[in-house]
């Protein structure tokens, strides 16, 4: 009895390759990385949109453009003593 699992199991190891893995139904183009970069321009100029109105109604401050993209103001602008 003991030889007949032992042979089961060692058949069982010798047939079973592991899981096949499943192929797409039907291939995907790169409509949605278009569709998601669309998305993304439209939320940037909205929000480009909202963060100039705010600057303008703030007259308080004189904003300044960073290099990066970032919108800064002074709360105490100091001038430097160590020359350049």
């Amino acid at each position: 009895m003991k030889k007949v699992i032992y042979l089961a199991l060692i058949l069982c190891f010798i047939s079973c390759d592991g899981p096949e893995p499943r192929r797409p139904i039907e291939v995907k183009t790169g409509s949605y990385i278009k569709q998601s970069i669309k998305r993304n321009k439209l939320l940037l100029a909205e929000e480009e949109a909202i963060i100039q109105r705010i600057i303008k109604k703030d007259t308080a401050h004189n904003y300044i453009s960073g290099t990066n993209g970032a919108w800064y103001f002074y709360n105490k602008k100091t001038k430097s003593k160590h020359k350049p």
